[in-house]
């Protein structure tokens, strides 16, 4: 199999965490009261260490009402619970905005529910994990919903325990002491609970994540492609030991962001970076974990294309992919730890449109 290598490519964008959160475009479609400014060139990265930046308005479509149906709190989220019997019977979601508890491995676990109006058929599913230190509302300012809504597919933003994804990454210590998750088994649970409860199709259901979340959505493609037929990872691959422990059953549709100048997922792989001293374990350079889905869905060398309206950009394809699952990777030349959205270049519609083609569809 030919090695999965790229051309060159400069550029800035945002960060989807941090700071920087509040320096993003205006979500398509979206009224953002969060005010908004331009990233600098020599502004510092942001750290996947460094807390969130909540805005005090998460923006929304203003086609999608904005009423939440919420479970009742009955337990904290970080506290283990095995009285399942005290869970209320789920009920459909209702169009709109929805924030949820659910009860999976002994823990109850939160996520927010953003539902379209019904169609003739089945709703799709994205699920969008946030970064570290992050939470599943943050990642609605990537812009997501006026595409979904549109064209009938439910997002749902799920939040972490302890603010960590457990990804599978050898010596990545847990964010919270002795707090061990099954994020795999909430994944599945997740997807069951969105067949049962907003009408969405098992058979179109896509993940999205950006760096820890990034690497989460890597793992569930491993671990369960009999349940998610798309991932898109922006700043993230899988652990260094990814290649041996990963035995898709089947191959799964994928596409991948990364900038070359990434300070915490470093492009050429190697030790994850942590501000804050703790041991985030190593990850496969982004060629090496390209290389491994592009031999998964048995294509045979790559196709690299510089995107004209955005100079810093190349998009490299796997060719001759026999199982017919595409391997997508876009390589931004210059780029840090972002969600990138720069002239000519949105991460967002990249994902939407990769997703819209090969799995919703």
């Amino acid at each position: 199999m030919l090695p999965f290598v790229v051309a060159s490519a400069v550029a800035m964008a945002v960060v989807p965490g941090a700071t920087e959160s509040r320096a993003q475009t205006t979500v398509l479609g979206a009224s953002e009261s969060a005010s908004t400014t331009t990233p600098r060139p020599d502004a510092a990265p942001a750290f996947e260490g460094l807390p969130f930046d909540i805005p005090s308005s998460i923006p929304g479509p203003s086609s999608i009402p904005t009423t939440t149906t919420a479970a009742p709190p009955l337990v904290p989220s970080t506290k283990p619970t095995d009285d399942i019997l005290a869970w209320p019977t789920p009920v459909p979601l209702t169009v709109g905005v929805n924030e949820q508890q659910m009860p999976v491995g002994g823990f109850s676990r939160n996520y927010l529910a953003v539902v379209p109006p019904a169609t003739a058929k089945a709703r799709s599913l994205l699920i969008v994990l946030h970064g570290v230190n992050g939470r599943g509302a943050n990642m609605r300012t990537m812009g997501f919903e006026p595409s979904a809504t549109t064209n009938g597919t439910v997002v749902v933003y799920p939040d972490a325990l302890g603010g960590s994804w457990n990804d599978g990454r050898v010596g990545m210590e847990p964010m919270q002491p002795g707090m061990v998750t099954d994020d795999v088994a909430f994944l599945r649970s997740l997807i069951d609970e969105m067949v049962s409860r907003a009408n969405v199709d098992a058979t179109r259901v896509a993940i999205a994540g950006f760096s820890n979340g990034a690497m989460m959505a890597s793992r569930v493609a491993c671990e369960m492609p009999d349940r998610v037929h798309g991932i898109a990872l922006v700043g993230g691959t899988g652990g260094q030991n990814y290649a041996q422990v990963c035995k898709p059953l089947r191959s799964v549709p994928i596409v991948e962001v990364h900038g070359t100048n990434d300070p915490i997922v470093p492009y050429a792989g190697g030790k994850v970076a942590d501000n804050q001293g703790r041991k985030r374990g190593s990850v496969l350079s982004v060629p090496e974990f390209m290389s491994f889905w592009s031999s998964t869905c048995h294509c045979a060398g790559t196709r690299e294309t510089s995107i004209k309206a955005a100079l810093a950009v190349t998009m490299i394809e796997a060719q001759s992919c026999t199982l017919g699952s595409p391997v997508v990777q876009y390589r931004v030349n210059g780029g840090s730890h972002e969600w990138f959205r720069i002239q000519g270049f949105d991460t967002t519609k990249v994902i939407w449109d990769f997703l819209a083609a090969n799995t919703f569809a």
